[in-house]
């Protein structure tokens, strides 16, 4: 009896998340996250987040999420339209406090702000292999095309590839030596995916052994309720729930 009770529970659950998926067409809008993190392509992508943010399909939260994402990719473009994405977001019946959150995102992480080369866009040769393997092999999940910036600085740690102008070091020897143990400590939080990309670090045998840390565990709805906080304001569409942004890793 316990047995189908569990089963019906289950098959509730699993219902309730198709039925979610579904509704809110979380497949298109988790494909256009990925195409707008991996490619670039304004045209195509602008003309996309405009559809979705203005869809009634699309949750307020999917749709700021969209137009956080379309922000940080094109904020120096000559022919970027955040200021009209963030009126659609208005006609949406978005808070004028949720809207200000793209300004608070580039404040915070935008291309002034960060460093590193997040979009792979600086290094010409990294960018035209990353171009030639997309058109000869394809995508072979559209839905896991990006991978997080810490799982290519941990890949360059294990060939020896760090950069020493961008990641200084103490002691004896040079970054190009190549560790056998790293510890990865993010302030401000770490999220779930990079946490993922340790773990098949570890599994593949790359001749390190990671350990990652970090002030929190963030996901969207937990970062975004942060950065609202660092705006000087209380989000009513991005409350923390559960894990609290201060949760210990």
């Amino acid at each position: 009896k316990q047995f189908a009770t569990n089963v019906s529970k289950h098959v509730a659950i699993v219902g309730e998340l198709a039925r979610l998926v579904d509704t809110h067409k979380l497949l298109d809008i988790s494909q256009l996250e990925q195409e707008l993190s991996c490619t670039n392509d304004h045209a195509n992508q602008v003309e996309e987040v405009k559809a979705k943010v203005m869809s009634e399909t699309t949750s307020r939260v999917d749709a700021v999420r969209l137009v956080l994402l379309y922000a940080l990719r094109y904020e120096t473009h000559g022919s970027n339209q955040i200021v009209a994405l963030k009126r659609l977001l208005r006609d949406r019946g978005v808070s004028d406090l949720d809207v200000k959150l793209v300004d608070h995102m580039l404040a915070y992480a935008g291309a002034t702000k960060r460093g590193g080369d997040l979009f792979g866009e600086h290094n010409l040769i990294s960018k035209s292999l990353k171009l030639a393997t997309r058109a000869v092999k394809g995508v072979q999940n559209v839905y896991t095309q990006h991978k997080p910036l810490l799982q290519e600085l941990l890949e360059q740690v294990a060939k020896g590839k760090l950069k020493d102008n961008q990641y200084p070091f103490l002691g004896m020897g040079n970054s190009r030596d190549r560790p056998r143990d790293v510890i990865v400590f993010i302030v401000g939080g770490a999220t779930f995916e990079e946490a993922a990309a340790v773990h098949r670090i570890n599994q593949a045998g790359a001749g390190i052994n990671v350990v990652l840390g970090g002030s929190s565990v963030h996901n969207s709805k937990t970062f975004l309720a942060e950065l609202t906080g660092l705006g000087g304001g209380s989000s009513g569409a991005f409350p923390v729930h559960g894990f609290a942004a201060n949760q210990p890793f």
